[in-house]
């Protein structure tokens, strides 16, 4: 047997290497999203995604929000009123006629 000489080409060792690791994240994602396909309606039916503490705690922070934005209403309307020495306060806006253009 003649002397033979072992040649690595890491090119394409490299370029393999990453490939096949492409392909195996493309099916794990697969199988994720195969899974999630039969098990998401099941859950979003019975109501597993969100537990009563987290309603609770949501309708709280909905009723936090509207006060807020109400308190914030009338603050502005008293501001306003304050600044023109009532002279453009809503009840003077209400009693002039608007024309329809």
């Amino acid at each position: 047997m003649k002397n033979q000489a072992i040649e690595i080409n890491f090119t394409v060792v490299l370029y393999a290497g990453i490939m096949y690791t492409g392909l195996v994240i493309s099916g794990w994602l697969l199988l994720r999203l195969t899974v999630a396909c039969f098990k998401l309606p099941s859950i979003l039916s019975s109501g597993q995604l969100l537990g009563p503490d987290i309603e609770d705690e949501l309708e709280n922070m909905q009723q936090a929000l509207i006060k807020e934005e109400v308190n914030e209403d009338s603050s502005l309307e008293k501001y306003f009123d304050t600044l023109t020495q009532d002279s453009c306060n809503i009840t003077t806006i209400r009693s002039k006629l608007v024309g329809i253009y």
